[in-house]
């Protein structure tokens, strides 16, 4: 590879503000403080072998800025658990979050071609790889455990977001006529229980309560949606404190409908 393309690679994925450790130092401590040189030339055929002659040489990957060998398409799980580690409780600077949101908005102008498209779209079908990623996600955050600060920073990311229309047509389009298996609705259903097992005492605000009826009116179920809900209700026993939390509900809305009052929330 020429040098002054390689150069010029990293120099742009600085900019980017691609987060690897190298880039990170070079954010650091500036260019000044690297040198650019040849160690050896090598044809094709063996320079990746030649370049792990180097790695291991210096140890550059365990005391220097290599994150694989050469031949490696992937970082093993050794170099994935140090890079968790580094990468835990570090505070990112301001003029760091920019350079990456200018490298993020460089990426979004560009456009893959229909034969990577296609290609990508192929190995992401793939059965092997859907389950070993399923399987990382599931390892990853079946005790995890998220801290008060996490939650308001998510919240935070989340708040204002909206979804073009468009957005919203894909997201319908993709999950239409997806068959969800028996796994993976136990696990959702394993999830939600411990989900709401730490809010018995919580209520929807009326703002959200409003949300909920505004988007709810005028749709209309299918019958095979109501069969669908029926059955899905049929033999479930009921905790006391859902019992009386629908009492309740319909007492309230008995009394509002007497009084001539349009019930909006529930």
């Amino acid at each position: 590879m020429h040098l002054k393309k390689r150069k010029y690679d990293h120099i742009k994925n600085v900019e980017r503000g691609l987060d690897f450790h190298f880039y990170r130092a070079v954010r650091k401590y500036g260019w000044n403080n690297f040198v650019f040189e040849i160690l050896e030339t090598a044809c094709p055929i063996v320079r990746n072998e030649r370049e792990n002659h180097y790695i291991e040489l210096y140890d550059s990957i365990n005391k220097g800025y290599n994150s694989v060998m050469a031949d490696s398409s992937a970082p093993s799980d050794e170099t994935r658990k140090r890079m968790s580690l580094a990468s835990k409780g570090r505070i990112v600077s301001e003029e760091t979050r920019k350079l990456i949101s200018i490298g993020n908005l460089r990426r979004e102008k560009y456009t893959h071609t229909e034969e990577s498209k296609r290609n990508y779209k192929a190995a992401q079908n793939r059965p092997e790889l859907k389950e070993a990623a399923r399987q990382r996600l599931v390892e990853r955050n079946e005790n995890k455990v998220w801290t008060d600060e996490q939650r308001k920073h998510m919240r935070k990311m989340k708040t204002g977001l909206k979804q073009t229309d468009e957005t919203k047509k894909k997201i319908s389009d993709g999950n239409r006529g997806k068959i969800i298996s028996d796994e993976t609705k136990k696990r959702q259903s394993k999830s939600m229980k411990k989900t709401w097992s730490k809010k018995k005492n919580w209520k929807h605000t009326i703002e959200t309560k409003k949300k909920m009826s505004d988007s709810a009116k005028g749709k209309k179920k299918s019958k095979k949606t109501k069969k669908r809900m029926s059955d899905s209700r049929k033999g479930v026993k009921l905790s006391e404190f859902h019992k009386r939390r629908l009492r309740e509900g319909w007492a309230r809305k008995r009394l509002l409908k007497e009084q001539g009052i349009q019930l909006e929330l529930f």
